[in-house]
């Protein structure tokens, strides 16, 4: 083969649109597409469509659905996908072939939009296989599926379904959780529940699931993370799930995970029973994958120098006329190779092959169909080059890269067939110098895909929400005990005692009236025939029921009568005493002619009034110490002096020990108030001396202690630290040298992370994808991604070499 030969294939890269497919995920009320492809041997979603709903049991509902929503994903795809992957309910399955009573629903949607059915998968089951591809572990959770009338609660375990229950929907979402849950009769519970469907909005019912302690009346080891995914996660998980297997069923060479999973394949293939027609089914399952399939292609072997032309000791024109021979002969044996393998017996690999072609064969599309809601059409979108010339790139891609590391030996290489006397190379002189701007292009070639291939780093920060862990405990200090029981929880304890005091200034908030009383005189009136006197201090009553006070004794005269020429005349004895208001203010302040009465005495019998009036009363409000603010002041100073003596006692007792200010005995030496209750001030100032003593532990004995009665309740996804431990002392009983401390500590516990299986995720992915595949880890909470240097557009992935990126796990608060 010539040299110019070799560059004119190099170039010549057709890019010729892939093969795409529809994904079809199928609910109970609802429809959901994907278009999908397999590129670079990964099974990859290309646009995901709307969702749309439908009624159970009407067939031109679920066919003008499935038709709307499969347009929607197909706009602007090139070339428009043929091939459609189902994924169903697990009721719409029965062993492991689609319900009889559903398979016309689905030969229907296919005539009718001229689609070719490839298969279906359990949804289900395809969400658990993604979980599993994203997170690297099998999942362990419970998956609950909303519908317009049931929630359907799935049970997983590692990786594995162990049932699931439909139960019917009620205005109480906790209730029928709590129902569904229950009939399970498992000894623990995963603590995490998935929340999905395609048409709720999460975020109430993940509230009444957060509100709800779970812990006391089912066997979770600690508060489940309640979590849902976006609408479109489960037709993604369809067409990634299932893409593998269609990879397989169209001849693409897919790597396998293991010898059971080639032989559980194999166990499924369906065998026809003798006797009956030979009628394929509708659609065959694919069995969940065990990680997202990758299609394998061969690498080729680093080309030698006669793949670019050269010979050494012969004539080049002859080697090519015999090697054109030689390739003549060879595809003419191959011609009758595939002939015979046409009409020969298939292969146990051929047999292997899923149920797919055969299944669904009979439900092949027609050549026409109806063009159903035809959209405006958008922008093409241009699907990359195909298999063979995707392939023949590659293949010249790799040789570079193999050619960059013997770059050593191309002076050597050179120098070998220039200094032989047989070389010859058929080309005109004037090819020389393109010849060199080949090889100067070609080392340009080398060194910028090196430096894209060594050259970036990246550093991936990952932020994860902490699993908060609570519990209750109690433990038992004693200044007697020498050894630390954990066993008992009894702790040995010291105690310390120091003196200290302190003096502290608050302002006064107690309110007072002070002012002047009225006075005045009034005129007594006896109506009675005996005299009567009236002592100091008698209450007379005016108006509005204020109240007066006689300020000195006085008598008065009893009535007499006189007989005129009109008769008796009755004059009341009469006499002038002085009076003052039994109160502070101006409301006491009265006019001329005002009437009073006794207050022990009636109307009838004795009265009272004013000539010239009462005046002179008079208030104002003024600022006073309370009995409140003697008291506020007297606890804000204790606290004070506690806090502060704490201090000192833990400085004292060194960083090993705890203080314990919960229980401490205080006892008054001194107490001083600057002011009385009562007294007219803005601010008062207490003088206090406290002799305070408390109890010490053993910080290591405590920490101990914690780490047992919490990792207890630990799973094997979560790990505990000590410094993640925090305690809060809600009581303390002090019982002489004994103590008995009631508390709660709280943990933070960090999710584990397989960061080698993460960093497999990581490698050669753009970082929106970096995200997405982060943000399916446990409590994950937010990443950031630097890559240096960033290049730019479609070479701005993270590095290709697993050991140039670096990972950080950080708590965020």
């Amino acid at each position: 083969m010539a040299l110019n030969n070799f560059f004119a294939k190099l170039a010549s890269g057709e890019n010729q649109p892939k093969e795409t497919f529809f994904a079809l995920e199928i609910s109970q009320d609802h429809v959901k597409s994907a278009v999908w492809v397999v590129e670079e041997g990964k099974t990859q979603v290309l646009k995901v469509g709307t969702i749309e709903e439908w009624q159970e049991n009407e067939e031109e509902s679920f066919l003008k659905s499935a038709d709307e929503t499969i347009s929607s994903a197909s706009e602007g795809i090139i070339p428009e996908p043929k091939g459609i992957l189902f994924g169903l309910p697990e009721d719409w399955v029965e062993n492991e072939s689609i319900a009889a009573e559903r398979k016309h629903l689905l030969r229907h949607i296919c005539d009718k939009l001229d689609l070719k059915p490839l298969g279906f998968v359990v949804t289900l089951e395809a969400l658990i296989q993604y979980f599993k591809a994203q997170q690297g572990t099998p999942l362990n959770a419970i998956l609950i599926r909303f519908t317009e009338t049931d929630l359907l609660v799935s049970l997983v375990k590692m990786g594995k379904t162990m049932g699931t229950e439909t139960v019917g929907k009620t205005e109480d979402l906790v209730a029928d959780v709590k129902e569904g849950l229950a009939r399970f009769n498992e000894d623990s519970l995963p603590p995490r529940m998935i929340l999905y469907d395609g048409l709720t909005d999460f975020e109430e019912p993940k509230q009444q699931l957060l509100s709800f302690d779970w812990q006391k009346e089912l066997p979770f080891l600690h508060f489940p993370k309640i979590e849902s995914l976006s609408r479109e996660t489960s037709v993604r998980a369809v067409a990634i799930a299932g893409g593998g297997e269609v990879a397989r069923s169209l001849g693409l060479e897919v790597l396998e995970t293991s010898v059971n999973e080639t032989e559980e394949l194999s166990k499924k293939i369906e065998k026809k029973e003798p006797g009956k027609p030979e009628e394929e089914p509708l659609a065959t399952q694919l069995p969940p994958p065990t990680e997202i399939a990758t299609v394998e292609k061969k690498e080729p072997s680093l080309p030698s120098a006669e793949a670019f032309g050269f010979v050494e000791n012969q004539d080049i024109l002859q080697v090519n006329k015999e090697e054109l021979e030689k390739e003549a002969v060879e595809t003419e044996d191959r011609k009758q190779i595939r002939q015979l393998a046409d009409g020969g017996q298939k292969t146990e690999g051929e047999k292997r092959e899923w149920r797919i072609k055969g299944e669904v064969e009979d439900m092949a599309a027609p050549a026409t169909a109806e063009k159903l809601d035809k959209k405006e059409e958008l922008e093409p979108v241009i699907i990359p080059e195909s298999k063979e010339s995707h392939q023949a790139l590659r293949n010249h891609w790799l040789f570079l890269q193999s050619l960059t590391g013997k770059l050593a030996i191309l002076p050597s290489f050179v120098g070998h067939f220039l200094g032989s006397r047989r070389f010859r190379l058929p080309l005109p002189n004037f090819l020389g110098k393109i010849g060199f701007i080949i090889l100067i292009f070609i080392f340009l070639m080398l060194g910028g895909f090196a430096f894209y291939w060594y050259a970036p780093r990246a550093e991936v920060v990952i932020y994860t929400t902490p699993q908060v862990l609570e519990k209750e405990l109690t433990i038992h200090a004693d200044t007697k005990v020498k050894d630390f029981d954990i066993n008992q929880a009894v702790m040995p304890a010291t105690t310390q005692t120091i003196d200290n005091d302190g003096k502290l200034t608050e302002s006064a908030t107690g309110k007072k009236l002070v002012g002047d009383k009225a006075k005045g005189s009034l005129t007594i009136s006896n109506k009675t025939d005996s005299t009567k006197t009236f002592t100091k201090g008698t209450i007379l009553v005016g108006p509005n029921n204020l109240s007066f006070e006689l300020t000195d004794d006085v008598k008065i005269a009893s009535r007499s009568s006189t007989i005129t020429s009109d008769g008796e005349k009755i004059t009341y004895g009469k006499g002038q005493v002085n009076v003052v208001a039994s109160d502070i203010g101006p409301e006491y302040n009265l006019s001329g002619g005002t009437e009073f009465s006794f207050k022990d005495y009636g109307t009838s019998k004795y009265s009272a009034k004013t000539d010239s009036g009462l005046s002179g009363g008079s208030s104002r409000e003024i600022r006073a110490v309370s009995e409140n603010d003697q008291k506020n002041l007297l606890q804000k100073l204790t606290d004070q002096l506690k806090a502060d003596a704490q201090n000192k006692l833990q400085t004292q007792a060194g960083q090993d020990k705890i203080v314990l200010e919960s229980g401490m005995s205080v006892e008054t030496v001194k107490k001083s108030f600057d002011k009385k209750v009562g007294d007219e001030s803005d601010q008062e100032t207490l003088s206090l001396s406290l002799r305070l003593t408390a109890l010490t532990l053993s910080r290591n004995d405590l920490n101990t202690f914690l780490l047992k009665a919490l990792s207890g309740s630990l799973t094997n996804d979560f790990q505990l630290k000590t410094e993640d431990i925090k305690t809060d002392i809600q009581d303390v009983t002090v019982d002489q040298e004994k103590a008995t401390i009631k508390l709660v500590a709280r943990a933070k516990l960090l999710p584990v992370y397989d960061l080698e299986a993460v960093r497999d995720n990581l490698v050669g992915k753009y970082p929106p994808l970096v995200q997405s595949y982060l943000a399916t880890l446990p409590n994950f909470a937010k990443a950031d991604i630097k890559i240096v240097p960033k290049l730019p557009g479609k070479l701005g992935t993270l590095p290709r070499l697993k050991d140039k990126i670096t990972i950080k796990v950080e708590t965020q608060e």
